[in-house]
């Protein structure tokens, strides 16, 4: 699925009328409980579902954790 364009992905989703935020049957993004953010934006939506942004930028979700997990504390200075 993660080789699908964005729009198609989504489509695929709401065509098994799963939910947007997390991917299960059976309801709807709006009456969704799970606390599921995109790792990308921080928005309510599956990492997935994220628009296409790997044409501009090639890092996946995995690097960004990473990325995000090495980052010094604000006001954290090396001497």
């Amino acid at each position: 699925m993660s080789k699908k364009s964005c729009k198609d992905r989504k489509s695929e989703v709401m065509h098994w009328r799963c939910c947007l935020v997390c991917l299960k049957y059976g309801h709807m993004a709006k009456k969704c409980h799970s606390s599921v953010k995109c790792l990308i934006c921080g928005r309510r939506h599956y990492v997935l579902l994220h628009p296409d942004v790997r044409k501009e930028n090639p890092i996946s979700p995995k690097d960004t954790l990473y990325t995000m997990s090495r980052r010094k504390p604000h006001g954290s200075h090396q001497i």
